[in-house]
Order: C-alpha cells, then sequence, then structure tokens
C-alpha cells in the first residue's frame, strides 16, 4: 500500500492518484477532515503499483503539490569496482532542489542541494569511503561495498512544489561483497 497525504490547509483539497505510464487502478478511498482552526486535512491510501511511478497530486485552489513513489527492480552485484543505483524521477524544476539518498529508510548516506546552478554536497562521514559521486542524473554510484551495504536505498528528490521518491533494493549473489 502506498498512502498520500497533507495537513492544514485552505481552501479543501482535492486528491488523485495517477502513473506513469497511465495504469487503470481502484483509486482508493480519499478521507477530507478539518481541525478547529478549519483547515482541511486529506488522506488516500492505494495499492502500489510496481515497475510504475505512482502520483499522488494534491489541490488546493490554485496550489497544486505532487509526490511520486517508484521501486525499481533490485539491483544485484558481486565483485565489483562501481555499483550504481539510479535514481530516476519526473522531469522537475532543474534550477533548485534537493536531493537526499538513504540506506535503509532512516540511515542518511549524502544531502545534495542544487540552488540557482549551485551544487553543494555532503557525504556522512560513515558513508565517504563508499560514495564515488552522484552521477548528473542524480544516480549514487558507490564502491568498496561488503554484505552490510545490502538493503534499500532510497533517493528522495524535492522543489518547492514536487517530492520524488525512488526505493532500490541491493542484493548480493554469492559471494557477499561486491567490492573487497
Amino acid at each position: 500500500m502506498v498512502t498520500c497525504s497533507s495537513t492544514n490547509i485552505y481552501p479543501e483539497p482535492k486528491l488523485t492518484w495517477s502513473s506513469k505510464p497511465p495504469f487503470d487502478f481502484d483509486p482508493g478511498n480519499i478521507n477530507i477532515s478539518t481541525n478547529t482552526k478549519g483547515l482541511y486535512n486529506i488522506i488516500s491510501s492505494k495499492q502500489l503499483i510496481k515497475d510504475q511511478t505512482n502520483i499522488c497530486t494534491v489541490t488546493s485552489g490554485a496550489i497544486n503539490k505532487t509526490a511520486s513513489l517508484r521501486l525499481e527492480a533490485p539491483v544485484n552485484s558481486s565483485s565489483s569496482s562501481l555499483v550504481t543505483i539510479l535514481c530516476r524521477v519526473p522531469h522537475f524544476d532543474l534550477m533548485t532542489f534537493d536531493l537526499t539518498w538513504m540506506f535503509n529508510h532512516t540511515v542518511p548516506i549524502l544531502t545534495f542541494t542544487y540552488t540557482n546552478s549551485t551544487p553543494k554536497i555532503n557525504v556522512e562521514d560513515q558513508w565517504k569511503k563508499n560514495v564515488q559521486r552522484v552521477s548528473e542524473s542524480r544516480s549514487l554510484q558507490l564502491h568498496r561495498l561488503t554484505k552490510d551495504h545490502q538493503g534499500t536505498y532510497s533517493c528522495k528528490i524535492s522543489t518547492a512544489r514536487e517530492t520524488h521518491l525512488v526505493l532500490t533494493s541491493l542484493d548480493f549473489t554469492s559471494d557477499g561483497n561486491i567490492n573487497r
């Protein structure tokens, strides 16, 4: 299941689901409530469509905010000098965005801020020996990995109006290492 929600907004919002490529699916239930200040909360859940970009758009007045989630096929590797984990997201505002790579949903790997064509990257200390680079396509290139690095890698890109999340599992073949 995937859930989309927005809180404390006005005027009354509308929530729509879509996918790329287009897929005929059940849009799920949409629940709207108000708080004591008269602001709206909206939430909806639906079945995640694998191999598709699942897109939720919340519209309130003239404001649209979009979030997308995509599960990529697992990356399988054994002894290798370099592993690339893709971050495929829809086209977005290239002038200003924040990119965050995480491991197993809770361990930060790096943050990359791009403001008015000026990049700034911060790699967490525990990942400095493993991060080779972030490519122009925002993909993460890693090396010197061990079995401890097997898990889920998430790429989150945010702009003022959009948030895109891509999840990719990194699995190892029989030797248990990517690079010795």
